[in-house]
């Protein structure tokens, strides 16, 4: 196969004077789809993102709409509001995916694919746009294009002998357990099949719904009737999707079907002899006499099915494939081989997977020939949710061949160079490719269908992946991505039986869920639910090892069970807690899981969504470039503009309106922009070229101020016609031009101060606010001009050997700037410096960065707000409303990476813009309107000294100075020295505040054992940051031998030089008095009148504790002060 770049045209058509109506154009459309449970075959509910891809990839003029439940479908009856928008784009049909007869077989099993409408329109509007639009009505579950895949085949290695695979692959000895059954078929969709093939003939399965004679005695194979109901008329022998049409024809929405699926051309391309190779490897007939071997070939059966046009011009394309799939599901295929594929997922074409296997389908896919990791740049069919993925080895070595993707996502290797096989014409030839690798693995698939024929998809799945050989070369740091070669032998012959003989078990994933979803919607921790199934025999011991992204981290990462049965299921459990600081509400955690059972190892890679909830906006404009971005600005109806140079180096612009990308119209490499008005922009070049467009960028006209500026490094306007360029300086002078006509023309300018060696700005470094401007340079300097650039003082900011990366201003007076060392650095610390006198005297506001960790970009501080922001190259978005002492995460969407970023100011909010591999926007709240904790105690709260037998509490206070609620999502308390239960907190979470208002609550300490005990209370919430900290402290001390103080029927004081008892009881009293270190000094008795007067004068002065004892029993402690 072709490796195909996804390059990303994000033309948008729909700007014409007919549209009416107004939306995001995105790059990506999220589509969520519900877990499916088809009896013995379940799915969890899953996210596919349709992506944006080249137009070559897509089918000009169609896509399909998936309705909601319960919305009605084809014209007249589909909603009103998706007919008329339809129109918009020239609908030409709207018809359901399904015929009436097709769905028949679904209603046992159904995924939902009834509702699936497809609509054909005017194909010179983009499939992706189309789409984009449709996805904004109430009545649409998804809209997809429809895609065009490619077959997988690499160029021939004819010197490896002739079929040393299916002796890599030991099937002769798996030949001696089953050589299959005539029940069992495997559906070849490809670009048509020689059926008619001297090794392939006696092996064509024949459609018993449409073989023998029909009522009237005429044969059903051709009396033009549709026998069988399922759609398709006289298909006894397969069918063919596509017939002969051009590529002009089929972009235009031709195809011509019929019920013959073989290529019948005068002239047959190498790509349209794919069918032909793919079916030969799995069922060319075996032990003829003639030919080759295969592993169905004894006795399984094949179903041709063609996807490839007659017509050399489409000679490679696989054309309506899903189309396919489903078909072959419904004709009752035991396994479906899939031998192309392509980037980009739909969601149509995930349930038509599922469907395929609720109808008890295997799907069987190639990996594809890139040489790429899934896991990296996934590949479909061959990584949707329940595909079996076959990548390729080398036949002679056994090592993973060089062209083969590779990644978790591979179930099984299979050998896929020097494949003898069937070629068109009773001819024979050796190919390559994981195509040839896929039609291997379906061929032993169907004979473990046929040796087990009770057994699920998954469990036909788990035998051929934990049955295979390891790789040579392989180590256990790379198996996860090369698992093992398919061994035919050992696949059937281990687990004839889950009870006795050679058997061995499959423990696999079959869903991860954070507090029972499927995205994790706190950054607190939260329950992890570990769901797991195994397949064969039963498990005595399973062991699963788990690993985090760098951006959470587990509590138990090792988790164990033990005697699993076969089918058995149990959750597992531990925490995950996002790491802190949290910067994106959108990001992903990935999980890789090692399961272990009786020896036999999986591994699983699980993706989970984090989903936070924010008020903040974030609009992806186009994601996934490949261009280097050194500039971005936005006003008003001029939108947003981006320049920088794509991966060859030429320059490129982007603009939001239309969403266009044009790197045809400027030369040079620009590194600056600046938007005057609606529709004037300008772009400054290294090489001193200016570009001008006046009309929203439709032209340009290009002004060479080389011989004034040397380099264009940065642009500003002050109004719509009054503009700077700040050049690089030459011969000891910086240079600089003015415009006064919006930059149709520009001047020289007056001088800056002299600059030193090897000074410069950037476009980062340079802002204004009213007529001021600042320009930061690379030794520390900052440039001021109160006059807009008429003459200039200088600041010395930082030192000569930093550079001021970044400049921006609140104000006249209040104003931040980022400074870095100059000289390259292994890894540099960033600082922030703020000026509140207009940029004369600057001042470390001791915020510090470690590039390794953050690296501070851009900055922004909204006219005349006191927050500011901060745009770092990882696209974290930080804010500070202190001056720059402290910066909080601001909740923002991942958009992998930036080098340009600016900001705007609308009413209320700011809106934060970032290019890179994403160019996208952050809407923000700049009002007092975010919840804000404040503890009190702010850091220690101290229980003091507290004796083993007691509890002591505090209370601790939860003020919210923000003008939002704030919600206390859950409290939990880390021992530090403390153990479990010495603290407590007695409170019960989720806890809303609201603003301006604060709650109290109660902390206890009940220690256990004697010293200081220590635990840290960690609060988290919905405020930023979202982790609030404090440490508790208490000390625990013995019991002392001092009684314990009880109720008061009695009481002791001092009267005058003696002690008076007085006490209700009259029977004989007795009294003891110790001192407060536990020393006893008397105990008498007494009778007489009360109170009872005794001598003290004998004790010295201070506290004592007494007990009063009348009748035997307790009567009275206390404390008593004595004095003298």
């Amino acid at each position: 196969m072709v490796r195909y770049a996804l390059v990303f045209f994000l033309s948008l058509l729909l700007a014409s004077a007919q549209t009416q109506w107004d939306y995001r154009i995105r790059g990506v459309i999220p589509v969520e789809l519900p877990a499916v449970d088809a009896g013995k075959w379940q799915r969890p509910p899953l996210r596919v993102e349709i992506r944006r891809t080249t137009p070559d990839l897509y089918e000009a003029g169609r896509i399909a709409i998936k309705l909601k439940a319960g919305t009605k479908g084809a014209l007249p009856q589909a909603p009103a509001a998706l007919s008329a928008l339809l129109k918009q784009f020239g609908l030409r049909s709207l018809s359901p995916m399904l015929t009436t007869s097709a769905q028949q077989p679904l209603h046992v099993a159904s995924v939902g694919l009834e509702s699936v409408l497809i609509a054909t329109f005017d194909p010179g509007f983009d499939p992706f746009d189309v789409a984009a639009a449709l996805m904004e009505l109430p009545d649409v579950e998804y809209a997809t294009p429809l895609y065009i895949r490619r077959t997988m085949r690499q160029p021939n290695d004819p010197q490896f002998s002739q079929q040393s695979a299916l002796q890599r692959i030991q099937l002769p000895a798996a030949w001696d357990v089953t050589i299959g059954s005539a029940e069992v078929t495997i559906a070849i969709i490809d670009s048509g099949t020689d059926f008619e093939h001297e090794d392939l003939a006696a092996n064509l399965w024949t459609n018993p719904g449409e073989s023998g004679t029909d009522g009237q005695g005429r044969d059903k194979r051709s009396n033009g009737v549709d026998d069988d109901g399922n759609g398709k008329v006289d298909d006894w022998r397969g069918w063919d999707f596509i017939g002969n049409v051009t590529r002009t024809e089929y972009l235009a929405g031709t195809v011509r079907e019929d019920n013959d699926p073989k290529i019948r051309a005068g002239t047959v391309a190498d790509e349209m002899q794919h069918g032909t190779q793919t079916a030969g490897a799995a069922t060319a007939v075996t032990d003829n006499g003639r030919g080759i071997a295969a592993p169905a070939g004894y006795r399984c059966r094949y179903i041709p099915i063609k996807c490839g046009s007659d017509d050399p011009s489409l000679a490679g394309s696989v054309l309506r494939g899903y189309d396919a799939i489903l078909y072959a599901a419904r004709l009752g295929a035991s396994v479906i081989n899939c031998s192309w594929g392509g980037p980009v997922a739909s969601p149509l074409e995930q349930q038509v997977i599922d469907q395929a296997r609720a109808l008890g389908s295997l799907v069987v896919a190639a990996s594809g020939n890139d040489g790429i990791n899934l896991d990296q740049q996934p590949f479909y069919p061959a990584c949707y949710v329940g595909v079996l993925a076959v990548g390729a080895s080398n036949t002679a070595t056994d090592q993973v061949a060089g062209f083969s993707n590779y990644g978790t996502a591979v179930t099984v290797y299979a050998p896929g160079t020097s494949i003898r096989t069937t070629r068109m014409g009773n001819a024979y030839t050796a190919v390559d490719g994981t195509s040839f690798s896929a039609p291997l693995v379906s061929g032993v698939a169907a004979l473990l269908r046929s040796l087990h024929p009770d057994w699920t998809l998954d469990q036909i799945a788990a035998q051929l992946r934990y049955t295979s050989d390891r790789l040579s070369g392989t180590s256990d740091a790379t198996r996860p991505r090369y698992y093992g070669r398919l061994n035919a032998a050992r696949a059937l012959s281990i687990n004839r039986s889950f009870t006795s003989g050679d058997r061995l078990p499959g423990v696999q994933v079959v869903a991860v869920t954070v507090n029972g979803a499927a995205t994790i919607t706190t950054p607190g921790p939260s329950r992890l639910d570990i769901r797991i199934r195994n397949l064969l025999a039963p498990a005595a011991t399973v062991r699963v090892q788990l690993a985090a992204s760098p951006n959470a981290s587990l509590g138990t990462a090792v988790l164990q069970t033990s005697n699993l049965g076969t089918l058995a299921e149990q959750t597992l459990q531990t925490t995950i807690t996002l790491a802190t600081p949290t910067y994106f509400f959108d990001d992903t955690v990935r999980l890789s899981l090692t399961i272990t059972a009786d020896g036999v190892v999986e591994y699983a890679t699980v993706a989970l969504r984090v989903a936070l909830p924010t008020q903040n906006s974030y609009t992806r404009l186009a994601s996934q470039l490949p261009h280097t971005f050194r500039a971005i600005a936005s006003r008003g109806l001029a939108g947003t503009w981006a320049v920088g140079q794509t991966p060859s180096g030429r320059a490129v612009v982007f603009r939001s309106s239309g969403s266009v990308f044009d790197s045809s119209s400027l030369s040079g490499s620009p590194v600056t922009l600046a938007i005057a008005s609606n529709s004037v922009v300008c772009v400054g070049t290294e090489s001193g070229t200016i570009w001008r467009t006046s009309d929203g960028g439709s032209s340009w006209r290009w002004t060479n101020l080389s011989s004034t500026l040397a380099a264009a490094d940065a642009l500003l306007f002050f109004d719509a016609s009054n503009g700077l360029c700040i050049g690089r300086p030459v011969s000891g002078t910086w240079r600089l031009a003015r415009t006064t006509d919006g930059g149709a023309t520009w001047t020289p300018a007056a001088v800056l101060p002299p600059p030193f060696a090897n000074e410069r700005t950037r476009h980062h470094a340079t802002t204004a606010f009213g007529d001021t401007v600042w320009v930061g340079t690379s030794a520390g300097r900052i440039l001021r001009s109160t006059d807009r650039g008429t003459t200039w003082t200088v600041a010395a900011a930082a030192t000569t050997d930093q550079t001021i990366a970044a400049v921006s201003f609140a104000s006249g007076r209040q104003g931040y700037c980022l400074v870095r060392p100059t000289a390259p650095q292994a890894d540099p610390t960033i600082a922030v410096y703020h000026t509140t006198d207009g940029g004369i005297t600057w001042f470390p506001t001791g915020a510090q960065f470690q590039q390794s960790v953050l690296e501070p970009l851009a900055l922004y501080a909204p006219p005349n707000a006191r927050v500011a922001f901060m745009i770092c190259a990882g696209t974290q978005v930080l804010g500070t409303a202190d001056s720059g002492a402290t910066w909080e995460p601001v909740l923002t969407g991942n958009g992998g990476s930036a080098r340009a970023a600016a900001g705007t100011t609308s009413g209320p909010a700011a809106t934060l813009l970032m290019a890179g591999a994403t160019i996208a926007s952050l809407r923000v709240s700049i009002a007092d309107s975010r919840p804000l904790l404040r503890l009190t105690p702010s850091d220690t709260l101290d229980f003091g000294t507290v004796r083993l037998d007691s509890t002591s509490e505090r209370t601790l206070e939860l003020a919210n100075l923000g003008g939002a609620a704030l919600v206390i999502d859950s409290v939990h308390l880390e021992p530090i020295t403390a153990t479990d239960g010495e603290f407590a907190a007695l409170l019960t979470a989720p806890l809303s505040i609201n603003p301006s208002s604060s709650r109290a609550i109660t902390l206890r300490f009940s220690p256990r054992s004697s010293g200081e005990r220590r635990a840290r209370l960690v609060l988290w919430t919905n405020a930023s940051p979202s982790e609030y900290a404090l440490i508790l402290r208490g000390t625990g001390v013995q019991p002392s031998s001092v009684p314990q103080m009880l109720p008061q029927p009695c009481t002791a004081y001092q009267s005058g030089g003696n002690l008076a008892i007085d006490c209700a009881c009259l029977q004989p009293r007795t009294i003891a008095l110790w001192r407060l270190d536990g020393q006893q000094v008397a105990e008498l008795t007494f009778d007489g009148t009360l109170p009872t007067l005794l001598d003290a004068g004998h004790l010295a002065g201070g506290l004592y504790v007494y007990r009063i004892g009348c009748a035997g029993t307790v009567q009275a402690t206390g404390i008593v002060l004595l004095t003298h």
